[in-house]
């Protein structure tokens, strides 16, 4: 409503009680109701399910519940178990535009830094993870002290993301085994898992005073952290009002690392992501078909398998650069990328 979308996904279990004693004892099979029909009564009733009957769990299982008793006179009881994943509207840092709207209309002096996304989501399960190595360095003659060798990286780990419109996949290569057909307008999710490699000064800065090097204060990885986070989430949703429309996760993934590279200044020296691709489909089941049911971008079928595994690695060059380059190129980076289709 609103050019705001909503999102729910659920995983359902569903259990008829009753009617059916003579398939156990006869083999008698024409009260069993197959559980393909089941499947297809469950997405049925998603499409034709009002908003209040499926922004709950529990309403969701007591619609269905209550369908399948009154479907099926022989059936004595229906048990149905609805798991409802952990999505959340995604927030984004503010814009300009938005900034002005607010001043315009004379909101409070206080604001939060972020704004709901209209069609963005966010499955807040993510892992947070750093390494560090400390070696000793070389020591030259003249030297009191040795300069450490530091080695310091931070990881994210399954930061599931979700759009429900802004990206699709066309133009790819076909061959006479082709059969996706290009798209516009589809789902972009996947869980990202993100990697940042800070810089010889990232793990440990030079303290001028006393010659020797110390360690960062807590707050600086905490706040790299929140930088990278909220990078990685504006690359892949884009404005909050309007978004940003995505060619494929190759482009939206490369964004990602661009804007994380640019967003922490020196920092960080490299960025690398591994995003699969989360397939929603859209629910055209033969059932549908069969009864011209069509449809309308509300109801999809979750997949994993097969999907693609994209990988990509950014990395802030190290060679030196004339001043025209640095204009042209002013993060200086190069990726690589490798496709790994899980079959």
């Amino acid at each position: 409503a609103d050019g705001v979308d909503e999102w729910v996904e659920y995983r359902v279990a569903i259990q008829l009680e009753g009617g059916t004693s003579a398939s156990f004892t006869h083999g008698d099979n024409c009260m069993v109701v197959a559980t393909d029909t089941v499947k297809n009564h469950v997405y049925v009733v998603a499409k034709r399910a009002q908003r209040p009957q499926f922004s709950a769990p529990e309403s969701f299982a007591l619609t269905l519940a209550y369908h399948f008793l009154k479907t099926y006179k022989h059936v004595d009881a229906a048990r149905v178990e609805v798991l409802q994943a952990a999505f959340h509207r995604a927030r984004v840092p503010r814009t300009q535009l938005q900034k002005q709207k607010q001043q315009q209309q004379q909101e409070e002096e206080e604001h939060e830094q972020s704004v709901p996304h209209s069609h963005g989501f966010v499955r807040g399960k993510e892992e947070h993870g750093a390494f560090a190595r400390v070696a000793r360095g070389e020591k030259e003659e003249e030297e009191e002290e040795k300069e450490w060798t530091v080695v310091v990286k931070s990881w994210v780990s399954g930061l599931e993301l979700l759009k429900t419109t802004q990206s699709g996949w066309e133009n790819f290569y076909s061959d006479r085994w082709t059969t996706l057909p290009p798209t516009r307008e589809r789902i972009l999710a996947t869980a990202v898992q993100c990697w940042w490699h800070y810089n010889k000064h990232g793990g440990a800065e030079r303290d001028e005073q006393h010659g020797q090097q110390k360690q960062h204060e807590p707050q600086f990885y905490a706040a790299t952290r929140g930088v990278v986070l909220q990078s990685l989430l504006r690359a892949f949703f884009g404005d909050a009002e309007r978004g940003v429309y995505s060619g494929g996760v190759q482009q939206t993934m490369y964004e990602m690392a661009e804007r994380v590279l640019g967003s922490t200044s020196e920092r960080v020296e490299s960025v690398r992501l591994v995003l699969p691709n989360i397939h929603y489909l859209p629910c055209t089941i033969p059932a549908f078909h069969q009864n011209n049911i069509k449809f309308e971008h509300d109801v999809y079928i979750p997949t994993t398998d097969p999907h693609g595994q994209i990988e990509c690695a950014v990395h802030r060059r190290s060679r030196p650069q004339h001043h025209h380059e640095r204009q042209q190129n002013h993060h200086g980076r190069r990726a690589q990328s490798r496709i790994a289709p899980k079959l």
